[in-house]
């Protein structure tokens, strides 16, 4: 997949083109199927093409909104790659962006992208004050002559899928179901920080993550895997919080404790991915009462993998 930064002259010979455009935050199951459907669209000669941004909209129309989110930037352009497509366009999202009239902003992008078809979600819209509804794109579409095609809605048991109601599970600790809308089991894949330490003077080292914007499940302790690569994965138990015993700062953290030695060291980024709720975050009087406790955490987990050893299988 080639990644472009800015708005470069695509490179591609083929004469069909398919573009799709969204912001793809979690790449869930409704996501999946309009890359799925864009690639079976143009088929094997032709070339298709994502074009998502690199902050959420919503942070430029509505700035006392600001959504989480379900997958840091360098995740979605994982995800999306995973999906097959051949390249990816990240855009910053900005108030000019914002301001350009369907017309203005399909012109512009077809003097990089020259799409033939433009796939679209059931409830996509394009342009300013969200102008470039169904009915609008559709005369544009016959104006700049390319296919347009709006794909049907993607339910899950019946039930609509968005990036809102898995992020609403997901606060809500309901971690399975948002599983099962998203297609896999809800991770984070972030860059790895520098910690303090503390963890490794009281017997249990542990790698810091920036979740900084975030969905973040409910504070507490829980059974992960960290996943290496797609075929390799290790166990752990990670806190999610403050980390009240030892810190005063109220940012939420993800701290990670491997049960098996990393294989390498040289890492700067995780995937961690979220299997089980252990036990709510509380603070501690001492530090080996903290340490006590995570002993018996990760006495628990151990026993949990005794009994339901295949448990995350396929994760």
């Amino acid at each position: 997949m080639i990644v472009y930064e800015a708005l470069k002259k695509l490179e591609t010979d083929s004469q069909t083109i398919g573009l799709t455009i969204g912001n793809f935050d979690g790449m869930h199951l409704g996501h999946q199927s309009i890359l799925k459907h864009l690639r079976e669209r143009i088929g094997l000669n032709g070339h298709s093409v994502v074009m998502t941004f690199s902050n959420h909209p919503a942070q430029i129309l509505k700035p006392d909104f600001s959504p989480s989110f379900l997958c840091s930037l360098s995740q979605k352009m994982r995800l999306i790659k995973r999906s097959g497509v051949d390249s990816l366009f990240i855009l910053p999202f900005t108030s000019d962006l914002a301001n350009l009239s369907p017309a203005a902003f399909l012109s512009m992008l077809r003097n990089f992208i020259p799409f033939t078809h433009l796939i679209l979600g059931h409830d996509a819209t394009i342009g300013k004050n969200r102008t470039g509804t169904r009915d609008h794109l559709k005369q544009l579409a016959d104006s700049f002559s390319f296919h347009l095609e709006y794909l049907n809605e993607v339910k899950h048991h019946h039930e609509p899928i968005s990036s809102t109601i898995i992020r609403s599970l997901i606060k809500a600790g309901d971690l399975l179901k948002a599983a099962a809308l998203l297609g896999r089991p809800y991770s984070l894949y972030s860059q790895i920080e520098t910690g303090r330490g503390l963890g490794k003077t009281i017997g249990f080292p542990t790698l810091n993550l920036n979740i900084d914007q975030c969905c973040l499940p409910p504070l507490g302790v829980y059974k992960v895997r960290v996943m290496l690569s797609p075929d390799l994965s290790l166990p752990g138990i990670a806190n999610v919080g403050v980390a009240p015993t030892v810190r005063s700062d109220s940012s939420p953290k993800l701290e990670v404790h491997l049960l098996d030695p990393l294989p390498q060291e040289q890492l700067s980024h995780l995937e961690v991915v979220f299997e089980k709720f252990i036990r709510p975050e509380r603070k501690f009087d001492s530090l080996e009462d903290l340490r006590l406790q995570i002993k018996t955490d990760i006495d628990f987990l151990k026993s949990d993998q005794i009994d339901h050893p295949d448990e995350s299988k396929g994760n």
